[in-house]
């Protein structure tokens, strides 16, 4: 496993990236699980009343340090396509 924590907005959130590898499909691929947490240093960081405003701030982030994260080979796979219909044969 390999990992970081980052301190947001005057140390008040942070997030924790870890790499690990995770059990493959079958022997001829790799398989890793990235995790990422993102959360209050202390309990009652954020007042009740900014709780939506400090979602949107944390997923922003963690949108963020997923996309520096992944290649664009990676990010392809998480595209969505049109299928394309098949005629019957």
């Amino acid at each position: 496993m390999t990992g970081c924590e980052f301190s947001f907005h005057d140390n008040r959130d942070n997030c924790r990236v870890e790499l690990t590898d995770a059990v493959p499909e079958s022997l001829e691929h790799n398989a890793y699980l990235l995790n990422i947490d993102y959360f209050l240093a202390e309990e009652r960081g954020v007042p009740l009343d900014g709780v939506a405003d400090w979602l949107e701030i944390a997923h922003t982030h963690v949108r963020d340090i997923f996309e520096a994260c992944i290649k664009d080979s990676l990010r392809d796979l998480f595209t969505i396509r049109e299928e394309t219909p098949v005629a019957a044969r």
